[in-house]
């Protein structure tokens, strides 16, 4: 510090390295609770993603698993009315048969639409809870 005055200029030294190792101190302190803290939003925004994505994840298996059995589901009919097909191309039926096994094409049809009726019809109601009007 320094000081003039009329006939003389007075000067003072004064030790500051006390505050600045406060200061250092005090910045390693605050370095440390700064990563600390993030440490701390990193474990919490972690666990809170894999809370929010088990429903995802329920959802996509149930999603696949629903996929699975309407595949199986429609398969069957559609064999079945492959199958009565080619044998109503035998040449060797009889008209009785033939028409056993229009009936069992028309039963297989009626079957296999209603199957499709009905995933339309749930698909439908899905929509409407996500996405209400």
């Amino acid at each position: 510090m320094r000081q003039s005055a009329l006939l003389s200029v007075r000067i003072a030294f004064t030790d500051s390295s006390l505050e600045q190792q406060t200061l250092r101190s005090l910045m390693r302190v605050y370095l440390l609770i700064g990563l600390a803290a993030i440490g701390v939003l990193f474990a919490c925004s972690w666990f809170l993603s894999g809370l929010v994505t088990k429903p995802v994840e329920k959802a996509w298996q149930e999603q696949q698993r629903f996929l699975s059995d309407a595949s199986h589901e429609l398969k069957t009919p559609l064999a079945v009315m492959g199958n009565y097909a080619t044998m109503l191309q035998h040449p060797g039926i009889t008209e009785e048969e033939k028409n056993e096994y229009a009936k069992a094409i028309s039963e297989a049809a009626r079957k296999l639409a209603q199957l499709i009726t009905n995933i339309l019809k749930l698909n439908k109601l899905e929509n409407q809870q996500i996405f209400p009007q």
